[in-house]
């Protein structure tokens, strides 16, 4: 955004002028602060971007905040709404969802030589879950995800 400080004289000539912030993304930003970036830069309020999407302002808020975490698809929604790749907004939950999360569930489970079964006990979840998940029929949560890195699985 630019704000317009004038017109100055120079040289017999009138300079117009203006300041400028520029603001960059580190890399270390959590979804929520990515979020909140983006829609800045299109200058649109948390109510305008939740219309855009079809949900709440105030859920777009929480989102910024990390109260609550979107799906993936709301991901990719948002990233459509603010004309840029998907990825620019992901952390690395959301790129090990993106890429066949079921596959590599099941990679890993191979890799270590386990049934679903004794995969579930490593992550401390049931069976069928395991099976949901190497079916596409629910997404690992990303506590499910966080022991899977803390096991230095992925």
């Amino acid at each position: 955004m630019c704000d317009t400080f004038g017109l100055t004289p120079f040289n017999n000539d009138l300079v117009y002028h203006t300041s400028c912030e520029i603001s960059v993304l580190a890399g270390n930003e959590t979804v929520g602060e990515r979020i909140r970036f983006y829609r800045y830069i299109k200058m649109l309020t948390c109510e305008q971007m939740g219309e855009a999407v079809g949900i709440s302002g105030i859920t777009i808020h929480n989102y910024e905040t990390g109260t609550f975490h979107p799906s993936l698809e709301l991901l990719k929604k948002l990233a459509l709404e603010f004309g840029i790749e998907p990825d620019k907004l992901y952390d690395d939950y959301y790129r090990f969802l993106d890429f066949p999360y079921s596959e590599k569930i099941k990679q890993i489970r191979n890799s270590l030589s386990l049934g679903q079964r004794e995969f579930a006990k490593l992550l401390g979840t049931g069976q069928s879950v395991i099976g949901s998940w190497e079916r596409k029929e629910s997404v690992p949560l990303r506590k499910s995800w966080e022991r899977l890195c803390k096991k230095k699985l992925l």
